[in-house]
C-alpha cells in the first residue's frame, strides 16, 4: 500500500530509494493497529488529500475514528463563539483539542 501511495500521491523531495525506510517507519508506527484500522485510515486519507500521508496522519485518523485532524484555527473560531451558541459537536471538538494538547493522546471515542 505504501508503494502504491508513493507512486501515485504527491511526494516532495523523496527519492525511490527512500521507499524502504518509509515502509519500515510505517510498519513500526502502525504495528499496534489491526489491518482493518490501517487500511480504513489510508482509504479516508486518499479521499481527502493527494499528498503522501505521514505515519502521524494515519495514526491520527485511526485514533480520531476517521474525523479530520484537530486544527488550532478551528478551535479558536469555536472558542470565539458565545458558549450558548456552540453546538454539542463544537463542545466535543474543543474537549478533543484541549485533551490532545494536554496529554498528547486523543480522547477515547464512545
Amino acid at each position: 500500500m505504501i508503494a502504491i501511495l508513493f507512486e501515485t500521491q504527491r511526494v516532495y523531495g523523496k527519492e525511490p530509494e527512500q521507499l524502504k525506510s518509509l515502509v519500515l517507519l510505517f510498519q513500526m508506527t502502525l504495528a499496534d493497529y489491526n489491518w482493518q484500522q490501517v487500511e480504513g485510515a489510508f482509504k479516508v486519507f486518499v479521499t481527502r488529500s493527494n499528498e503522501m500521508p505521514t505515519p502521524f496522519d494515519v495514526v491520527d485518523l485511526i485514533e480520531r475514528g476517521g474525523k479530520p485532524p484537530l486544527e488550532r484555527a478551528l478551535y479558536i473560531g469555536i472558542q470565539k463563539k458565545d458558549a450558548c451558541d456552540r453546538t454539542s459537536a463544537e463542545w466535543d471538538y474543543m474537549k478533543d483539542y484541549e485533551h490532545f494538547n494536554l496529554t498528547g493522546k486523543h480522547r477515547k471515542q464512545f
